[in-house]
């Protein structure tokens, strides 16, 4: 198998022998296109065997296009354990700073770890790179150490910066007009041009009174990720009306009353996404009657809606997706219902049958779905869904007239192998005339990546 990188195989070929010397096959801007093309990700990590490193190596005519095109070397990604060990390394990061010129550069910091004290070369660069941060465009800073503060000139004017990553609240950034997106840990102290930002994802809690002023002060917000814990103490609050959000994701919810008090003094009008996501599995149903409230607000028109382990009865969880007629994409992972005395419960089998059966022969009932994802803690039997309400429900939605057609429905649980009631579903006649009709269909073990929550 080639080692170069998709795009670079034929460039090699078109040269002939890929030694030095030979016609070039394309003009040298054009190669710098392709060059372009060839990185292998956002941040690029400096490896011989990957673009643009590798692009070097092809003979002597595309090694110099690659040096004298600076944009292939604007990203970097620097781990400082990998420096601190190699002087070799130290000295190509600064070579490959230099190539890039004037250009805006992408840089990401990786290592978690601190790396070893009194190391004057790392430290060095780091100034250089903070002295070049009038170009910087997009910066993640994955990790803590003392020295981090160094990597943010919270004084200096960050003229072309649109994208800001870190794991650390201490840092802050006071003038960056083209400032968009922010991934951060939130404090108090936390100092951001939120008036300007359009996405911002909180990677630690925050209590409903923190995330209430973070959308507040944020008013030309569009994406909102905030993970949310209880109020440690009452607090005054009055009601917040966001004009412009339109994806908001909270997580982190523990599964109490106190869960619940955002959406009492939240007001859209121009959210589409919503997913709320609970941590706990073994859960009391609570009172969802401020969620409910939330969601039939007379302007909200949601289009896709996303509930991880809503405490929350069958005829609940109804009562909320009645109140959602708008929606077209619905996901809901079910919380694992116990009993007082520990084990899994038989309790509600029944309803969650009289449940699905809601989405059949009610096309008022969510009209507009056209794609379900279900996910359980279990097989689908051992959560009281029978392959005749899964199937009668299918076939309802495909065929009706009343209600747009369901076009996908995924049925997963965490089940290793795949058990009885599934093969009940997939063999069944009707389920099999769906798939062969063009409805997209899974029932099945769930999928770390498409099932998760």
């Amino acid at each position: 198998m080639s080692s170069f990188p998709p795009g670079t195989e034929l460039l090699k070929q078109r040269t002939g022998t890929g030694k030095d010397g030979g016609q070039l096959p394309f003009p040298p801007e054009i190669i710098a296109e392709i060059f372009l093309r060839c990185l292998p990700c956002e941040f690029t990590v400096p490896d011989p065997k990957t673009a643009p490193l590798v692009l070097c190596g092809i003979c002597r005519q595309y090694r110099e296009i690659a040096l004298s095109t600076p944009v292939l070397w604007s990203s970097l990604s620097l781990h400082f354990k990998r420096i601190a060990r190699s002087k070799a390394y130290l000295e190509l990061l600064h070579k490959w700073i230099a190539r890039a010129g004037n250009t805006p550069l992408s840089l990401s910091f990786q290592d978690r770890d601190t790396p070893p004290g009194g190391d004057i070369d790392v430290e060095s660069l780091i100034r250089t790179i903070v002295e070049l941060s009038g170009q910087w465009r997009n910066i993640e800073i994955q990790f803590m150490v003392p020295r981090i503060a160094l990597l943010v000139p919270t004084e200096r004017t960050l003229p072309l910066l649109e994208k800001f990553i870190s794991t650390d609240h201490s840092l802050s950034i006071a003038d960056a007009p083209n400032l968009r997106y922010v991934s951060a840990r939130y404090h108090p102290q936390l100092r951001l041009p939120w008036h300007q930002l359009t996405t911002f994802h909180c990677v630690a809690g925050l209590d409903a009174p923190s995330a209430l002023k973070v959308l507040r002060d944020s008013p030309n917000l569009l994406d909102a990720v905030l993970h949310v814990r209880p109020m440690l103490r009452a607090a005054s609050l009055t009601t917040l009306r966001h004009v412009r959000l339109e994806c908001l994701i909270l997580s982190g919810f523990s599964g109490v009353q106190e869960d619940f008090t955002i959406f009492q003094y939240l007001e859209t009008r121009s959210l589409k996404t919503l997913r709320v996501a609970f941590q706990v599995n073994v859960f009391r149903p609570l009172d969802v009657s401020t969620f409910l409230y939330f969601l039939s607000q007379p302007s909200l028109r949601l289009h896709t809606l996303i509930l991880s382990r809503l405490p929350a009865t069958p005829a609940d969880l109804i009562a909320c997706l009645k109140a959602t007629p708008s929606v077209v994409h619905l996901k809901i992972k079910f919380a694992l219902r116990r009993s007082r005395y520990g084990g899994s419960t038989n309790e509600g089998r029944a309803q969650m049958d009289a449940a699905l059966g809601q989405f059949t022969g009610y096309p008022g009932f969510l009209p507009h779905l056209e794609s379900l994802h279900l996910v359980f803690p279990g097989n689908s039997r051992a959560q009281g869904i029978t392959p005749v309400a899964v199937v009668g429900m299918l076939c309802w939605r495909w065929a009706s007239t009343g209600t747009a057609q369901l076009l996908s429905f995924r049925l997963a649980h965490s089940a290793h192998n795949t058990t009885r009631s599934d093969a009940a579903i997939t063999l069944h006649p009707e389920f099999l005339r769906l798939a062969e009709e063009g409805m997209s269909l899974y029932v099945g073990h769930a999928n770390e990546d498409t099932d998760s929550l």
